[in-house]
């Protein structure tokens, strides 16, 4: 059972370490989905602006209010890289010749009001290099390396704190876009990674003992993660709901209390810092002036020169079923996201070999099959009738993550909500690993079901780095 037990963590670190170090050097700067604000938010926040401010800036539609930090612009310009075209020896050392600049304020959206948990590695990888004397693009480079030094970690602690449903939580954390992720700037890594932290704690049995910090340990730890997920992405709120799991008794009042009490936690953090970066951070996303779209309950002509959320709202309360219909409709025509949530790389630009997708869908319908067949006495598992409360959780918080799309960020009452991407589901699938029931106890057959992730992540470091190879220095 033991060796059982470190078979996948193990064969996480020794599969996904390498390709990880290879992706954090050799993809190009900031051809990583939103890597120039990341950077300058990890930078302000080494500077000590946990928060982003406002400031009138010019922009080519005029002086506008825009949300950003102050930081120094150097390691900014280093991941402004506009086409992977030009990443050629003398554009490297182009990039590794920029200066370190004066602080100053910079313009980078939403961005500047996530909440800074997640920026601290790669804060503190910067603020090191610098001391050092490293360039810009060192400095970059090594917050790269910080983060997936810390996603390695979180996801090698997940598979072996896990006592169910590890193969599932295995393809989330090793898939090559979650494995970009965390080898990135970017903090949906370390998100993917919480999540599913978290959620592996949540598969422990309760400890014995009088004390309820030592009964409800792992509950905590799992409440101290998705807290730390619903306040860099509120919309994963919902995912709290797992703490409540497995319902207790309706007459154990204690039992019911104490979880309560940690989602009432999480949601009020989650809450109360979306509320401030609201009225202290937020601007309207500035975006060519664009006519209303065909739900627009209003007058016309009506022409908006952003996205405005209040409009949207307008939006949605006029026929409030569109809360679920529009998600819906837009998910249900979203049919490239799995694809996308597998790994669609750089600005969704760079795809992988067709056989690799093919392999890594295989994987995960064996993963959740292996785990399906796998039951241990050491486990929580949920009576069946709980069962569809994780889907639930995860459904609602797929949904508010398109609806948080429609308001922040697509044209006034269109009718496809416009913005959600295949990483965004990461997070969701320790919820549906969470959901699978136990069958039967440990089989030949459920260990020759959890090779095929095994066999996938070996493929991706067969294919994965000749693609970045091919895409970023020889076309």
């Amino acid at each position: 059972m033991w060796t059982a037990q470190w078979v996948l963590p193990f064969a996480f670190l020794a599969l996904c370490a390498p390709l990880g170090i290879f992706l954090a050097v050799e993809t190009s700067p900031g051809q990583i989905a939103d890597e120039i604000g990341h950077i300058a938010k990890a930078q302000s926040v080494l500077d000590g602006q946990w928060l982003g401010r406002r400031e009138t800036i010019d922009t080519s539609a005029g002086k506008r209010l825009q949300q950003g930090v102050d930081a120094e612009p150097g390691v900014m310009v280093v991941a402004s890289e506009p086409s992977p075209a030009l990443v050629t020896t003398e554009h490297w050392n182009a990039l590794g010749a920029i200066p370190w600049g004066k602080r100053a304020f910079l313009a980078i959206g939403t961005i500047a009001g996530y909440w800074p948990g997640f920026y601290v590695p790669a804060a503190l990888a910067l603020g090191l290099a610098k001391a050092a004397g490293a360039s810009p693009l060192y400095a970059f480079l090594s917050a790269r390396v910080a983060n997936l030094v810390v996603y390695l970690a979180m996801a090698t602690a997940a598979l072996a704190m896990a006592r169910r449903a590890r193969a599932l939580l295995f393809c989330s954390l090793s898939m090559p876009m979650a494995l970009s992720l965390g080898a990135s700037v970017n903090q949906d890594g370390l998100v993917i990674a919480a999540s599913a932290l978290g959620i592996a704690l949540l598969t422990r049995p309760r400890a014995s003992g009088p004390s309820f910090v030592r009964r409800e340990g792992a509950r905590i730890g799992a409440a101290l993660l998705l807290v730390a997920v619903a306040l860099a992405k509120p919309p994963y709120l919902p995912l709290a709901g797992l703490l409540l799991l497995p319902l207790p008794r309706l007459a154990d009042g204690s039992s019911w209390a104490g979880r309560i009490a940690l989602v009432a936690l999480v949601a009020v953090a989650a809450v109360g810092w979306t509320w401030v970066t609201v009225h202290f951070v937020a601007t309207p996303v500035v975006r060519p002036p664009e006519m209303a779209g065909p739900l627009w309950p209003g007058p016309r002509p009506a022409e908006f020169p952003g996205t405005d959320m209040a409009a949207q709202m307008s939006v949605l309360m006029a026929k409030p079923v569109r809360f679920l219909t529009l998600p819906w409709e837009s998910i249900r025509h979203d049919d490239f996201m799995l694809e996308e949530a597998i790994g669609v790389l750089a600005y969704l630009s760079l795809f992988l070999p067709a056989w690799l997708y093919a392999v890594w869908k295989v994987a995960l319908v064996s993963a959740a099959a292996a785990d399906t067949v796998e039951r241990r006495d050491d486990a929580e598992v949920l009576p069946v009738w709980q069962a569809p409360i994780p889907l639930l959780c995860a459904l609602t918080a797929l949904i508010a993550i398109y609806l948080a799309q429609y308001l922040s960020w697509t044209t006034v009452g269109d009718r496809h909500i416009v913005g959600p991407q295949g990483r965004y589901w990461l997070p969701l699938f320790p919820a549906v690993a969470f959901a699978l029931p136990s069958l039967w106890r440990p089989t030949a057959l459920g260990a020759a079901l959890t090779a095929m992730p095994l066999l996938a992540c070996a493929a991706d470091l067969f294919a994965v780095p000749g693609v970045v190879i091919r895409y970023f220095y020889m076309h």
